[in-house]
């Protein structure tokens, strides 16, 4: 929290099952965090698919959950809209689905999905979520390019801009600015900046070895306040 300016820090004994004691920190931490009339943005991924399996039934029916960027991936943990009505279920509130492609072809499609007027209210009803929660992903392990979401001339692209990883498509370089390039142009996704200007919390779960260069990018970015993660990755991140 000292060496990063972060309000809560929940670190896990590393071990077989850290990934789902982190997940269990992050559950109960986002619930004493939440409140009766939330707007909830959530990514997808094993890290937010772990924390869904460890939240309790609630019954609060004015809550409201939006996924972080649209429709992409053919496998549950990958579906944005099915996350995100996964975690209303949960919550015993309502889902509101984005119904545009996550990764565009052109600028011109790009263009023309997101000035229709249903996916710019659902995208600014996101940029004014009350608590943000996803995992943060790193090339090395990222299923976009281990299931061919992203080709390999377009992983190219991104490495040539700088970029080390995302936070729900939001691409960063290693300073945890947004990198910048043809593709990242045409991404369909929540401005994670805007966010972290209304949000209460933006909560990020992650740990790894192979994660922790855009952990530390995503911290030193001020886009996360709340990390879960295991010791020997926090204690990686103090030496970095």
């Amino acid at each position: 929290k000292e060496r990063y300016g972060i309000s809560h820090a929940g670190v896990v004994p590393a071990s077989d099952c850290s990934r789902d004691q982190a997940a269990a920190a992050a559950a109960t931490y986002f619930v004493s965090q939440l409140q009766p009339d939330d707007v909830i943005g959530i990514g997808w991924g094993d890290a937010v698919s772990r924390f869904l399996r460890q939240l309790f039934p609630l019954h609060l029916p004015d809550t409201r959950v939006v996924p972080m960027a649209g429709s992409f991936g053919t496998s549950s943990e990958t579906l944005p809209n099915y996350i995100a009505m996964q975690l209303a279920e949960r919550l015993g509130g309502t889902s509101l689905p984005l119904h545009v492609p996550a990764f565009c072809s052109t600028r011109e499609e790009y263009q023309a999905l997101i000035e229709n007027e249903q996916t710019r209210k659902i995208l600014s009803v996101i940029n004014h979520a009350d608590i943000a929660i996803f995992g943060i992903g790193s090339f090395t392990s990222s299923f976009l390019f281990r299931h061919h979401v992203l080709s390999g001339e377009e992983e190219q692209e991104l490495i040539r801009a700088g970029a080390i990883g995302d936070l729900s498509l939001h691409f960063i370089d290693r300073q945890g600015a947004p990198a910048d390039c043809s593709l990242c142009r045409r991404i369909i996704h929540a401005d994670l900046p805007e966010i972290r200007k209304y949000a209460r919390t933006v909560i990020g779960i992650a740990q790894g070895n192979e994660k922790l260069e855009v952990i530390k990018a995503a911290l030193d970015g001020r886009l996360i306040d709340a990390l879960f993660t295991d010791e020997i990755t926090a204690a990686a991140l103090l030496k970095g």
